[in-house]
């Protein structure tokens, strides 16, 4: 007995490995993000949304596995931007070859993050010396984000 199947397509799955978002990432920090791919994806999109939805935001298209044994990849250096100040930012992987369609696609995302921003502590410098008795002022400079 013999019979044809309906149409199907067979993807593959990919984990982002890292930044690690379960604690917010540091404006203008840079993070190597890292893919794991299970199963046949040749090269991946990644790309980040402000609004945990609309993922507008290219960081790399195109990146290809090193091998076609070579289950993980390496994106150096992407520094989370500085705005806009949202605690809904995601990160996102999908398949070069299958990209997210609604629900459909091989993709993943990331859980919702917030961009910290940075300062810069300008008093007390390391050659400080105070004692317990005295007042000071404590000073710093913003060095990346908006921090009210």
């Amino acid at each position: 007995m013999q019979d044809d199947s309906l149409d199907f397509t067979v993807k593959g799955e990919l984990v982002i490995d890292n930044p690690d978002v379960s604690s917010d990432l540091t404006c203008g920090t840079a993070y190597d993000i890292e893919v794991t791919r299970h199963g046949r994806v040749n090269a991946v999109n990644i790309l980040y949304a402000t609004d945990g939805a609309t993922y507008s935001n290219s960081i790399a298209t195109g990146l290809t596995f090193a091998s076609d044994a070579a289950t993980q990849l390496t994106h150096p250096s992407w520094s989370c931007p500085e705005t806009p100040i949202a605690t809904t930012y995601k990160i996102m992987a999908e398949d070069d070859n299958y990209e997210k369609s609604g629900a459909n696609g091989c993709f993943i995302e990331t859980a919702d993050f917030s961009n910290l921003g940075a300062l810069t502590i300008t008093a007390p410098t390391i050659a400080d010396t105070w004692r317990t008795t005295e007042t000071h002022l404590i000073s710093w400079n913003v060095a990346h984000g908006n921090i009210s």
